[in-house]
C-alpha cells in the first residue's frame, strides 16, 4: 500500500513586536492519495481532500508578545468567539469498476470562551454537519448491481467550566450532547429498495486535570 498525505496549514499572524489584534484568521487544507497494491495487482485507489476556514474574534485586543501565539489569549485572559466551517470528500475505486465508494460532507461550528474571572473560564460550542456517502458494487454482472446511498446529519454542542489555580493546574468539567440522524437509501442485489432510518442521541461527560508546564507564567502577574 502506498499513501501520500499533504496537509497544508496557513495562519495569518504578526511577528512578536508588541502589536495587537482583535481577530485571527486561519485556513487548513489537505490532500490524500492511497493506493492498495498486492504484488503486481492494484486493488484500489482512494483520493480525497478538504478545506477548513476559521475566524476568531477576541473580546479585547491581544498583544503579540514573546509567548507562543496559541497561548497568548489564555495568558492574557481574553475572551473569544470562534467560527469554523469546512468540507471535503474522498473517492475509492477499483480498476475493474466492481466497487466504488464516494463520500462528501461539511460542517460549521461556533464556539465561545469567556473569562468570567482571573482563574475561571466558561466554554460553549454548537455545531451542525452533513455527509453523503454513495457505494456501488457489482455481483456477477450489471443485473446484480447493489447500490447504497446514505445521508448523515448531526447536531451537537458542548458546555463546560475550567478553573485554573495559582500553580497553573487546571480542573475542567464538560458536557457534550449530540444528535445524529441517518437515512440509508439502499437497493439490494435483488432490486428491492431498502430505506432504514436510524437516529440516536449521545451524552458525553468529562472531567480533566491539566497543567501548563511551560511557560511557567504567574496568572496574577503582568497581564491583569
Amino acid at each position: 500500500m502506498h499513501a501520500l498525505a499533504l496537509p497544508m496549514v496557513f495562519v495569518l499572524s504578526l511577528a512578536p513586536t508588541g502589536t495587537s489584534a482583535r481577530f485571527q484568521f486561519d485556513a487548513e487544507g489537505s490532500f490524500t492519495h492511497v493506493s492498495a497494491i498486492d504484488g503486481p495487482v492494484a486493488h484500489g485507489r482512494t483520493v480525497g481532500g478538504g478545506v477548513q476556514l476559521g475566524l476568531t474574534l477576541f473580546g479585547r485586543r491581544v498583544v503579540d508578545d514573546d509567548s507562543p501565539v496559541t497561548l497568548q489569549p489564555f495568558l492574557q485572559r481574553v475572551s473569544s468567539f470562534r467560527l469554523v466551517g469546512g468540507g471535503g470528500g474522498s473517492q475509492y475505486a477499483e480498476p475493474n469498476g466492481a466497487v466504488s465508494d464516494s463520500s462528501y460532507g461539511g460542517s460549521v461550528t461556533a464556539s465561545a470562551r469567556i473569562h468570567v474571572h482571573r482563574n475561571f473560564v466558561l466554554d460553549a460550542s454548537f455545531g451542525v454537519g452533513r455527509r453523503l456517502s454513495i457505494t456501488g458494487e457489482l455481483h456477477g454482472g450489471l443485473a446484480r448491481f447493489a447500490s447504497d446511498r446514505s445521508f448523515e446529519e448531526w447536531v451537537g454542542g458542548e458546555v463546560g467550566v475550567l478553573f485554573w489555580t495559582r500553580r497553573l493546574v487546571g480542573l475542567g468539567l464538560h458536557y457534550a450532547p449530540a444528535w445524529q440522524h441517518s437515512l440509508n437509501r439502499a437497493i439490494g442485489i435483488d432490486g428491492v429498495p431498502l430505506n432504514p432510518v436510524t437516529q440516536f442521541v449521545t451524552h458525553f461527560l468529562s472531567f480533566t486535570v491539566s497543567s501548563r508546564l511551560w511557560p511557567r507564567r504567574d496568572m496574577h502577574g503582568l497581564h491583569g
